[in-house]
């Protein structure tokens, strides 16, 4: 081998280790913006899970409300058709006891 030979091999290593730091430095760049872009969607779908939990929170609410007046008017109904009932037998009561008399 001759000493051209080695210089063009040394220089061939050095072109080649250059190659591989751009390759290298590519890769961190990459590795940097995909965890950007990691983060980014990690952030969108955190604020839409929120938002939708929000939406889901207020509907139950909601429901809720709307069952405790549909129970409460539910209860008022029966408090005055018992109401009704007690009354129709206090007078049948009443009746009775004026048929007695007599």
């Amino acid at each position: 081998m001759s000493s051209s030979d080695l210089n063009a091999s040394g220089s061939n290593n050095g072109s080649l280790g250059a190659k591989a730091d751009g390759v290298v430095k590519q890769a961190q760049t990459f590795s940097r913006e995909m965890k950007v872009q990691a983060t980014d969607l990690a952030q969108s779908a955190t604020d839409v899970v929120k938002a939708q939990v929000g939406d889901l929170s207020e509907s139950a609410k909601a429901m809720a409300s709307d069952a405790g007046d549909s129970c409460a008017r539910s209860v008022t109904e029966q408090k005055a058709v018992g109401a009704d009932y007690v009354g129709n037998v206090a007078n049948i009561i009443r009746r009775t006891a004026y048929e007695f008399r007599r």
